[in-house]
């Protein structure tokens, strides 16, 4: 079952980002609305935990199961570094992604953002803090596990840099779609 958040609609971002389209589902349930989008293949983020606690390898099989083809990685460290982005946008250039979907926390979902704008730009991504990359990332549709960091409904990706943390910025590094599980935001 999934349904929309009726009345919950966030404003554009001051940097011209439209907001996401919000909503709920079981996880056994998201792979209609993201096979919606008119993607064939993702690429699948998130980390250890969250593929080890069972939730990934279950939306994965959901997203199979509605004709998509899906490449994972579960890598995405607590404080993903630019080296970490270049690995997952090297994935998603290697299999040709129409999209990225990131399940997990605010790194899981930045760690996807950053490859997402670097696969369609070059990198390193911290090529582009404090400078807007020309070309628009690989669409994106988030799926946290947490709430706090913000990282689903927002057009900036956290990623860390040599002695700092850069919070990268692109109108189109908003989801395009976010989706709120209730068994997972426990």
């Amino acid at each position: 079952m999934t349904g929309t958040l009726a009345g919950w609609v966030l404003p554009p971002s001051r940097y011209g980002a439209a907001s996401p389209s919000l909503g709920w589902a079981e996880i056994e349930d998201l792979g209609s609305p993201i096979a919606a989008l008119g993607w064939r293949r993702v690429l699948l983020v998130t980390d250890a935990g969250v593929w080890g606690a069972g939730l990934a390898p279950r939306l994965g099989r959901a997203l199979l199961l509605s004709g998509l083809a899906v490449e994972h990685d579960t890598d995405t460290p607590v404080e993903p570094c630019e080296a970490d982005v270049t690995r997952l946008a090297a994935r998603a250039l290697a299999w040709d992604v129409d999209g990225v979907v990131a399940m997990g926390g605010g790194s899981a979902i930045d760690a996807a953002k950053g490859a997402a704008l670097e696969a369609t730009n070059g990198g390193p991504v911290g090529r582009w803090w404090r400078t807007r990359a020309p070309a628009p990332p690989l669409p994106l549709v988030a799926v946290p596990t947490t709430a706090g960091t913000g990282s689903d409904v927002q057009s900036h990706a956290l990623i860390s840099g040599d002695d700092v943390k850069m919070a990268i910025g692109h109108p189109g590094l908003m989801p395009v779609q976010t989706w709120l599980c209730p068994e997972v935001l426990v």
